[in-house]
């Protein structure tokens, strides 16, 4: 296949501050303290209405304790939409912006640890033929 499918540009790190006392006792999504993008590009000759954007996650692990957030809290929301990130199939060559509201969210409860949660998110393009 020659030309290029990919990603231009990804927001590479994701960061949420609160202190607990900000924080619900039930879950809910919590907007991120910066915004995100997301940059795909299709120059081959095949449809780009083929692809889709992909995303999953890890487990989220706290730096020290070692608590643990399951990865299923990390939500997807675009416009009033709200999802789990295995639902998820975005456009390829798209120029997606996010405020802080949008885009990927950590749904928060004022009983995890408090401290550095770490995790790997993983884009990717797949066929959706």
């Amino acid at each position: 296949m020659e030309g290029y499918l990919g990603f231009e540009f990804v927001t590479q790190n994701h960061r949420w501050r609160y202190a607990n006392t900000q924080l619900p006792a039930n879950r809910e999504s919590q907007p991120r303290q910066d915004k995100m993008q997301l940059v795909t590009r299709n120059t081959t000759l095949a449809d780009s209405d083929s692809y889709k954007v992909k995303l999953s996650a890890s487990e989220l692990t706290h730096e020290t304790s070692g608590h643990v957030i399951d990865e299923e809290w990390l939500v997807f929301k675009e416009g009033a939409a709200e999802s789990g990130l295995g639902s998820i199939a975005l456009n390829v060559d798209e120029i997606y912006e996010f405020d802080e509201n949008q885009g990927l969210l950590l749904k928060l409860n004022n009983k995890n640890d408090v401290g550095v949660y770490k995790g790997i998110v993983t884009w990717s393009i797949e066929d959706a033929l």
